[in-house]
């Protein structure tokens, strides 16, 4: 009798001791750094953006690797890097959701966080030096963009547009790949020559406040960048207007009514002028002024021409805006009514 009751205590002991060594096979602990911006990635439905880790313990210099999973309990901050302690456990099969990662991440510790110095490279850039002299105002200054998210750069080399990829960037280099560019012949290719020798001479950047400065590797100044302010514009400009006055007169109503879409995050405007469809630049934004760019139109030939040729040159003429009781007004350099326009529905 006493083997009898001595045997089912120790059968529940083996398999109690086997159920904990499956769970903690089944559970592990990592520590890494989280990058202070997410990047495109392939998440297996298409482009998304992903976060990046690293195992190391420098993150300023890291190589980054995409993180395809979900951190339960983990806050992202842009521009800044994070130390995180997390869980690991590895789901059943039959726990896994369509498409999902097998191991399931928690958030468990924060262990450091610092201000990532690479992030202040995001933005767009103004040439103010070329190999350590001034540039001229009186011409047109090459530009940068740099898109930490995407890993791109862009810009105006003063003559041609160019684009390229970032393939990598620490606290002090910025590496490109193969940069391409349009082909224009402009009449003076002095300032563009020059900038796109040294743009390809860089090796390493020094950022202090809103100067961006690239040397070569002979530790030379080649490039000097001021970062262009963001955008002060009302975003309640950012829609769909439809015109209802030009000049202060308002439209016949028999004619078809022109129609604007603005787009401050592309810095585009496009609609139609009541004949014609055109697309254009928008320059400047800030406050309450604007200047607006080219505008490219469609060639129809309407039977009244009247309205749509109005309206081409008062928007044009426009510099600075106001928003009122969902009212749209622009005005010319004297301050006088140029359009107006309602939201449309």
């Amino acid at each position: 009798m006493k083997t009898l009751k001595i045997l089912p205590t120790f059968f529940a002991f083996v398999i109690l001791q086997a159920c904990g060594s499956t769970k903690s096979k089944n559970i592990n602990y990592e520590t890494f750094w989280v990058n202070s911006y997410k990047t495109q990635c392939n998440a297996g439905t298409g482009k998304a953006q992903c976060l990046g880790v690293y195992k190391g313990n420098d993150p300023t210099n890291a190589n980054w690797k995409h993180f395809y999973a979900p951190i339960q309990g983990f806050k992202f901050k842009e521009g800044q890097l994070q130390k995180i302690r997390v869980k690991v456990e590895k789901l059943a099969p039959e726990n896994i959701p369509a498409d999902a990662s097998s191991l399931k991440y928690t958030l468990l510790e924060v262990k450091e966080k610092k201000a990532d110095l690479r992030y202040v490279l995001n933005g767009d850039w103004v040439l103010d030096k070329l190999n350590d002299k001034s540039i001229d105002n009186s011409i047109n200054k090459p530009t940068l963009a740099i898109d930490l998210s995407k890993q791109k750069v862009s810009g105006n080399n003063s003559c041609n547009d160019y684009a390229g990829a970032i393939e990598k960037v620490t606290a002090q280099k910025l590496i490109l790949g193969n940069i391409v560019s349009t082909r224009k012949m402009c009449m003076d290719m002095n300032i563009a020559t020059q900038f796109t020798i040294a743009a390809n001479s860089v090796k390493t950047y020094h950022t202090k406040g809103n100067i961006l400065i690239f040397y070569n590797i002979d530790n030379k100044k080649v490039l000097s960048f001021t970062k262009k302010p963001k955008s002060t514009a009302d975003y309640r400009v950012n829609d769909i207007w439809v015109a209802t006055r030009i000049e202060g007169n308002p439209i016949n109503r028999m004619v078809k009514t022109p129609r604007l879409e603005i787009n401050i995050d592309k810095m585009m405007l496009m609609g139609n002028d009541g004949c014609n469809d055109y697309s254009g630049s928008i320059k400047s934004i800030s406050g309450k002024d604007i200047e607006i760019g080219n505008i490219a139109a469609t060639q129809k030939a309407c039977r009244n021409i009247e309205v749509a040729d109005r309206f081409a040159k008062a928007l044009y003429n426009s510099k600075s805006y106001e928003i009122e009781a969902g009212t749209l007004t622009f005005f010319d350099v004297n301050y006088k009514e140029a359009l107006s326009f309602l939201k449309a529905d």
